[in-house]
């Protein structure tokens, strides 16, 4: 079973989305235990047929829907993803080597993903 499913929803961001797939090809965890779950969402810019063809060591699960928005697309992501962890990213996001790495490495330590957010200093 695959660790690790990142799933990427997207919509007519082709540009963009080449360069989220640039980075998670850079990534340091190994290629072998996550997948790449893109949600095409109604694309008209060519995005489906460019990840059907597209030659990448990322292990590419592409996914196609009618537009529903991004609520939905990850939605299906989860649905078809085979990862025990789900990693979501939009596809403006250009990652780091260790942005999966690093994720898995808070699971590990914490049990769970989780994001700290402090209060507003005005907040009682």
């Amino acid at each position: 079973m695959t660790k690790v499913s990142v799933i990427i929803p997207t919509y007519n961001r082709l540009t963009q989305l080449k360069q989220a797939i640039a980075g998670l090809e850079k990534q340091t965890y190994p290629f072998d235990q996550f997948e790449v779950i893109i949600v095409s969402d109604g694309s008209t810019d060519g995005t489906s047929e460019y990840l059907q063809t597209l030659k990448s060591p990322l292990f590419l699960r592409p996914v196609r829907q009618d537009n529903q928005g991004p609520a939905a697309a990850r939605n299906h992501g989860v649905s078809v993803a085979t990862g025990e962890l789900m990693l979501f990213m939009d596809d403006d996001i250009v990652p780091i080597s260790t942005f999966i790495a690093e994720h898995v490495a808070s699971y590990s330590r914490y049990g769970s993903l989780y994001i700290r957010i402090r209060p507003h200093a005005d907040a009682n």
